[in-house]
């Protein structure tokens, strides 16, 4: 996610780098536009079930924060040891990475 973000140049949107306008502010609309365009991207690229609990925050700042907080609480010591296991699968001699790159 972060890097289909940072690709459009909207992450900062979601990690607070830019700031929660009002509707005072002369920047509000381009602001709030940006804000609803990636709550939108967010919202589609999660599960129904996913969405049905962040579909009605308002600012996107907020959607980051709740999908930050509940997919963080895992069990790291599973999560290293699946990683490591990622890393050492093997075809033939080769990494994987090396199989594919030669095939």
């Amino acid at each position: 996610m972060r890097r289909a973000l940072g690709g459009k140049n909207t992450f900062d949107f979601v990690d607070g780098s830019i700031p929660v306008l009002t509707e005072i502010d002369p920047s509000f609309k381009v602001s709030n536009r940006c804000n609803v365009l990636v709550h939108s991207w967010i919202t589609n690229s999660v599960e129904d079930s996913i969405a049905q609990s962040i579909v009605f925050l308002e600012n996107v700042m907020d959607v980051w924060n709740e999908l930050k907080e509940r997919f963080s609480q895992g069990d790291y010591i599973p999560n290293s040891e699946l990683q490591c296991e990622i890393f050492g699968l093997k075809q033939d001699l080769r990494s994987v990475s090396e199989f594919f790159l030669l095939h």
